[in-house]
Order: C-alpha cells, then structure tokens, then sequence
C-alpha cells in the first residue's frame, strides 16, 4: 500500500489590507457643497422671514395706536372748535353789552348835568336827597345857606349828618340852647316835610318840600327848597 502525503500550510485568514491598499474615500463632490450652501441660505432666509414678521406685528400695533391718537384728536378738535364757538358768542354779547352800558352812562352823565344846570339856574336854595335820604344833587344857593360847613357837604352825606354839623357849628341860630333838642325836632320837620330854620344873621330858610317820585326806589326823593327871608 502506497501512503501519499500532500503537504499544504494550513490556511490563514486573509490579512488585513496595509493603508497604502485601503480604498481612498472620494472627496467631496460639487453636489455635496451646494447642498450646504442651501442648508446655510434656507436658515439665513428663515431668520429673515423671522425678522421681517416682527417687524410687521410691530407695524400694526403702531398703527393702530395712531388711529386711535388720530380719532382722539378728531374729538378734541371738534371740542375746541365748539369752545371756540361759544367763547366768540360771549365776548359778542360782553361788547353789546359794554355798548349799552357806555350809552346809558353818557345819557345818564348828560341828564345829570342838565339836572345840575337847571338847579343851578333856580334862584333859591335847592337840594335832593334820594330814599336813604343822602345828598344827590343841590345848587350853589343851598350851600351858601351853610357857610361854615359846606365844604363837607358832599354828595352820598345824609341829611343828619348836614343836621348835626350844623348844630355843632352854630350855624342855626335855633340850636344854640340846646342843639340835641333842636336836632331832634329838626329831623322830625325833615321826616314830615314842614318846618322853618332860623339862620343868623337874620336869615330864614323853609323846611323841606315834597318828595318826588322815583320808580326806581322806595319811598321816592326829597326835595328841598330853601328861602332867604329878612327879619328875626
């Protein structure tokens, strides 16, 4: 029997392949860099869109708040042009006003001093006195009747006042006794619208006359008309 050996080395797995036999990995292709150009312009354009919607909602909410100013200014507007309106009625109705008010005073200054020039023009002593019986008006001949007082005989004085100052000046030759008792008899002759004064020197003035009716007060004016006589 004929043995036959084959001698063979047992098999190995195969080696690994060296670097210089691994296969080289492609660089980057131009497809693979316009894709990341893509990425990077899609996230820039997405914050853009991003910036651009705030700005937008911002835009709004502005302009919203504007036209509620604007609508706000409108009724303020009419507010004052209305204001305006009414002031220019007032101060239309103040200057008619001040018109009448001018005119009435002159026809009240020149009645007056027609009123002053025919007292004046009247040959006796002549004085009104109004309803709270103050001085209103009297000619030159009845402030003579009071030499010794009349430069405090003045419009606005009361006819007690004239009275007193008269008594206490000695001015009424009937006074001299006993000028209380003489005052008070001569505001009851004033009060009654009778009576006569005694001056000195021989003079004699009438008591008042009557009153004169005046719509605008009560109790009307007194008039006084007051005559010189000779003797005691």
């Amino acid at each position: 029997m004929t043995l036959i050996f084959d001698w063979r080395e047992p098999s190995r797995p195969p080696a690994d392949p060296s670097p210089a036999t691994l296969p080289a990995i492609p660089p980057s292709t131009g497809e693979d860099k316009r894709l990341e150009a893509l990425e990077r312009e899609n996230a820039k354009l997405r914050r853009i869109n991003q910036v651009l919607m705030d700005r937008v909602e911002r835009s709004m909410d502005v302009q919203g708040g504007a036209f509620s100013l604007f609508q706000t200014a409108i009724v303020l507007e009419q507010k004052v042009r209305e204001r305006t309106l009414e002031l220019e009625r007032a101060l239309r109705e103040l200057e008619d006003s001040h018109r009448a008010l001018a005119r009435a005073k002159e026809l009240a200054d020149t009645m007056r001093t027609r009123l002053s020039e025919a007292i004046e023009s009247v040959n006796e002593g002549f004085a009104i006195f109004d309803a709270d019986d103050r001085l209103v008006l009297c000619n030159s001949k009845y402030l003579a009747l009071w030499p010794e007082i009349r430069d405090r005989i003045l419009p606005g004085i009361r006819f007690q006042e004239i009275a007193e100052l008269a008594a206490s000046s000695r001015t009424i030759a009937d006074a001299y006794p006993r000028p209380d008792r003489w005052l008070s008899e001569r505001l009851a002759q004033h009060r009654g619208a009778e009576g006569s004064l005694r001056l000195p020197a021989g003079r004699r003035a009438l008591g008042p006359g009557q009153r004169a009716a005046d719509p605008r007060r009560r109790g009307g004016r007194r008039l006084h008309r007051h005559h010189r006589h000779q003797g005691a």
